[in-house]
């Protein structure tokens, strides 16, 4: 047991000067970015071992007071690994949030920044900003919502207030009610007010949406042939490509052709079997990035 104090003691020293080297790192070269960088995680997985990860970081795992994942679910019975919730745990400090407080979420192996993160984020790393978030009435629409975030804020040393008009679209599920809508549309604004005063490009993500979010196409019971002959002729999209296409239509607030670009400008890979909600609101952070260059 001493033995095992000590070496929490030990890492707790070496994780804390990793990660306050990799967040200093902000203002470095690209390429003293790069070389730093991957120092930091080196020396952190190094720190993060085996024996760390199982007495500290998993029993945080898929709780209120640490972290919680996308595993297990209805369709994957599984929880992750130590080196998947190492690799996210790493990527969390790195991006200035911490291990505790529900900060951020292991997504599909992916570490996502949820409404706690930001908020932490924006308090930590700019102290004297001042933000005020009010959400419009959501807007309810076939398979989710649109919620207009009017984001008032004042920096540091500006004389006058600023403000950011969005809208977001939001995936409701059958039991989500007018504030979970507008709590899922909060973080989205948060994580849209920090990539606008730091210009980063932080992606955000909760649980919740991993889980209830999951776009697929319903496939219906085979039809007879004189079924099929009665039925006027079709109006509503059969194809996952006409229902991927009819969410981001009735959303109303980019097109597909702006989706193709934002994911060929990042790397994002691109298919009508993802989400569109994730594309729509992706690309409402990219156009609003470059917006801002």
């Amino acid at each position: 047991m001493t033995k095992m104090i000590a070496n929490l003691d030990q890492a707790v020293i070496k994780i804390e000067k990793a990660v306050e080297t990799g967040l200093s790192l902000s203002t470095a070269s690209h390429i003293q970015k790069a070389f730093g960088m991957a120092q930091c995680v080196q020396d952190l997985k190094q720190s993060f071992t085996d024996e760390i990860m199982k007495a500290v970081v998993m029993p945080m795992m898929n709780t209120k007071l640490g972290f919680r994942t996308d595993l297990p679910n209805y369709k994957n019975k599984n929880v992750y690994d130590i080196a998947t919730v190492r690799n996210c745990a790493i990527e969390a400090l790195l991006n200035g949030v911490n291990l505790t407080g529900n900060e951020f979420n292991i997504i599909a192996n992916n570490t996502y920044i949820t409404r706690e993160g930001f908020s932490f984020k924006l308090k930590n790393e700019f102290p004297s900003l001042w933000f005020d978030l009010i959400p419009s009435i959501p807007a309810m629409k076939e398979g989710g919502a649109i919620v207009k975030m009017t984001i008032n804020f004042k920096r540091s040393g500006k004389s006058q207030q600023e403000q950011i008009i969005r809208e977001f679209a939001i995936k409701v599920n059958k039991m989500m009610g007018a504030d979970a809508i507008i709590g899922k549309a909060t973080r989205k604004a948060l994580c849209a007010l920090y990539n606008h005063i730091s210009g980063s490009h932080l992606a955000d993500g909760d649980v919740d949406d991993a889980i209830s979010v999951d776009y697929q196409v319903v496939k219906e019971p085979a039809k007879s042939v004189f079924e099929k002959q009665a039925e006027p002729t079709a109006t509503q999209p059969t194809s996952q490509k006409d229902q991927w296409l009819k969410v981001v239509n009735d959303a109303g607030i980019v097109t597909e052709m702006e989706i193709k670009a934002y994911c060929e400008a990042t790397g994002t890979e691109f298919g009508y079997d993802k989400s569109p909600e994730f594309y729509i609101n992706k690309t409402l952070d990219w156009k609003d990035a470059q917006g801002d260059k």
